[in-house]
């Protein structure tokens, strides 16, 4: 008999128990392996934006450099040396001098025999400047062709007569040519200019004055020279009008006054007049006299018409010898004696002015270039060699051979070097930076692209007369080169010319039709009588025609009986032609370096500019590496879109697998109810059995 006293089945609780959280998350941790490989791609494209915009920054501090060495002013700056000749007294006692860039090379001796002074009147020394001098009456200033009354009444001061000498006008409204001021309680006048300022001619313009109806007006000549009289005049006339002495003016020789008459005719107000004289007047513009008037004697109470040292200081002129010749000026700024040069004179003695190229401003400008360059030449040459680090944990040490090879690196560095060393396309003797001190440093072969500078070989290259060169010769500049000459120069019929240098000469046939280009192929072509070349080479620069002897030892001459060369600018007797003829390699310098460093600049421009510019139908940025930065941060916004988009997927992802968990979980839990339900049956059918 069957044994129902333990059950057949037993079931025993259905928990759960599993932790959903950690299975969905071990699942997303999984689905998120994507991410962490775009964000490390993210990081590494990161990383490399950094490098390039390091490369941007030497590149444009580099560039920075090359602003003062473009500009030609930096190589035309003179100096101007001024060296004592006189015992006891250094040069700047007895000038200063300037030089602009304009001012030519060249050495001159000059003595300075007087400086130029200015006219000064001294009054008599009062116990008192505003006590009232009881004085009444007139006197006039003269000062050139200006002459002004000064009203002085019976309670003026001396400080009121110092306020009308300064506050007085002429007829036109025109201050008077002096100063007046107040010094120990003496009335100083001093004029406003230094030295005479003389002028000497049969003739002079002097305007009209004012005019007053039934009055009439009066002129006056400018004061004459020291010892001089007024002269005499022969005709005042104004455009096609002849005035006549008499009817329409009276003029008085002892004090240059021309009055003009009430009923006669006379020039407009402020008009111009010519007067001639019977002959040559010398007159001071600079000087200034006092004339009694009316009334009281002022100036003699006053003390200002007394010529002893104590009262009076006569103007004079500067007087200087330079080279051996006289030379006056009425100040002692000149600046139109030495073309470019301004001379201040300090006061009697003797020097030695040197006019020299003032290079001090160009072998710094050429040495920051320098350091900038090789700085630059540095970071490409480390970027390039560096390996990566595979066991990096920090972004300095992760960028380490992140551009190891780079095209764009090693691109730069040859194209640098390229310019540096290819030969200029430029008139001159001057084509390489070598030839002014800039080289490639040896070490290595010159592997590392970097520069050295000779400031010895630049001076050398800059100073006249010291740096050997090829023998050339220019034309003028055209309008271009392939046009007819005949068409580019009137009058223009050809002819023959030739051509001797070492040895050999070749003649030379132009057509009235020939370019200036062909003018050069015939040139390079020529051959003399046995058939052999011209050591020379021919070339168009800009339009100009360049001849070059290519043998340093041997110069170039011509005969030119067709006056061809002559009807191109060059003038074959005129050797010493600096616009056509090469004399020395240092009005060059400029020209090479400006010529390249305007290159060099324009390529750091095309390397870092990050404006946007067209390329047909595309927008693209300018400079290559702001090109690249801008591909490469356009990589990273894709990536972070790529991210976002697959976050987004995950997120739908995670989502379900929370729902379908759930789902398990209440699945469970009836299955669960169930197991309960069952092993309680099951109990209670065992109970029975039993």
């Amino acid at each position: 008999m069957a044994d129902y006293s333990t059950p057949m089945f037993q079931f025993t609780g259905v928990t759960s128990g599993i932790e959903w959280g950690d299975m969905i998350d071990t699942i997303m941790e999984a689905a998120r392996a994507p991410i962490e490989t775009w964000e490390a791609e993210q990081d590494t494209l990161e990383l490399k934006v950094g490098l390039y915009e390091e490369f941007s920054a030497v590149m444009k501090s580099m560039q920075s450099t090359l602003t003062t060495l473009k500009l030609a002013s930096t190589f035309k700056t003179k100096a101007a040396e001024v060296t004592s000749l006189s015992s006891g007294l250094a040069g700047n006692a007895i000038l200063t001098a300037t030089a602009t860039t304009e001012a030519y090379i060249d050495q001159w001796d000059i003595e300075v025999l007087q400086k130029a002074i200015t006219e000064q009147r001294i009054g008599n020394s009062l116990s008192s400047s505003s006590t009232a001098l009881g004085l009444s009456g007139t006197f006039f200033v003269r000062s050139g062709s200006q002459r002004v009354a000064i009203e002085v009444a019976s309670s003026d001061s001396l400080r009121d007569i110092n306020l009308k000498l300064s506050q007085a006008v002429d007829d036109h409204g025109n201050s008077l040519n002096i100063t007046s001021k107040l010094i120990d309680n003496r009335l100083v006048i001093t004029s406003a200019f230094s030295g005479l300022g003389s002028s000497t001619g049969s003739d002079a313009t002097v305007t009209r004055g004012s005019w007053t109806d039934g009055t009439g007006g009066s002129d006056y000549l400018p004061l004459p020279g020291e010892g001089g009289t007024y002269p005499v005049i022969t005709q005042i006339a104004s455009g096609t009008t002849t005035y006549t002495e008499g009817t329409d003016y009276t003029y008085d020789q002892g004090t240059g006054t021309i009055t003009w008459l009430s009923g006669g005719a006379h020039p407009e107000a402020d008009s111009e007049y010519t007067i001639t004289f019977d002959a040559e007047y010398t007159w001071n513009t600079n000087t200034f006299a006092l004339e009694a008037g009316t009334g009281d004697d002022i100036l003699t109470s006053l003390g200002l018409n007394v010529d002893d040292d104590e009262h009076h200081i006569a103007a004079q002129d500067a007087i200087l010898i330079v080279d051996g010749v006289r030379v006056t000026r009425s100040s002692n700024e000149i600046d139109d004696l030495i073309g470019g040069v301004t001379l201040k004179l300090q006061g009697p003695g003797k020097v030695l002015l040197d006019i020299t190229t003032d290079m001090e401003q160009a072998v710094t400008a050429i040495q920051n270039f320098v350091d900038a360059y090789n700085d630059a030449m540095d970071w490409i040459n480390i970027r390039l060699s560096e390996e990566s680090d595979e066991d990096a944990e920090t972004d300095f040490d992760k960028k380490f051979g992140l551009l190891h090879g780079d095209s764009l690196l090693w691109q730069t560095k040859n194209q640098l070097r390229r310019l540096i060393a290819d030969p200029q396309n430029i008139l001159g003797p001057l084509k390489q930076l070598s030839q002014i001190g800039i080289t490639t440093e040896s070490t290595d072969y010159g592997k590392s692209g970097k520069l050295e500078f000779d400031s010895s070989v630049f001076m050398q290259a800059a100073t006249p007369g010291s740096l050997a060169f090829f023998d050339q010769w220019m034309t003028d500049a055209f309008s271009d080169s392939a046009t007819p000459l005949n068409e580019l120069k009137t009058g223009f019929a050809g002819g023959t010319f030739s051509i001797s240098v070492g040895g050999r000469t070749a003649t030379i046939t132009v057509n009235a039709t020939d370019t200036l280009a062909n003018v050069s192929t015939k040139i390079a072509a020529a051959r003399d009588s046995s058939g052999n070349a011209l050591t020379l080479r021919s070339s168009i620069v800009n339009n100009t025609l360049s001849v070059a002897s290519t043998d340093m030892e041997e110069n170039l001459s011509f005969t030119d009986p067709d006056g061809v060369l002559l009807a191109l600018g060059i003038d074959t007797a005129n050797p010493d032609d600096t616009t056509h003829h090469v004399q020395d390699t240092s009005s060059y310098v400029g020209d090479l370096v400006t010529t390249l460093m305007t290159k060099l600049d324009d390529f750091c421009s095309n390397m870092v500019d990050s404006s946007q510019v067209s390329v047909g139908s595309t927008v693209t940025i300018k400079g290559r590496i702001a090109s690249r930065i801008n591909y490469l941060n356009t990589q990273i916004t894709t990536i972070d879109e790529r991210i976002a988009a697959f976050e987004e997927q995950l997120s739908i992802k995670e989502r379900g697998l929370n729902d379908r968990f759930s789902q398990m979980e209440t699945i469970l839990s009836q299955l669960n109810q169930q197991a309960e339900w069952l092993s309680s049956t099951l109990a209670g059918l065992s109970g029975t059995s039993s």
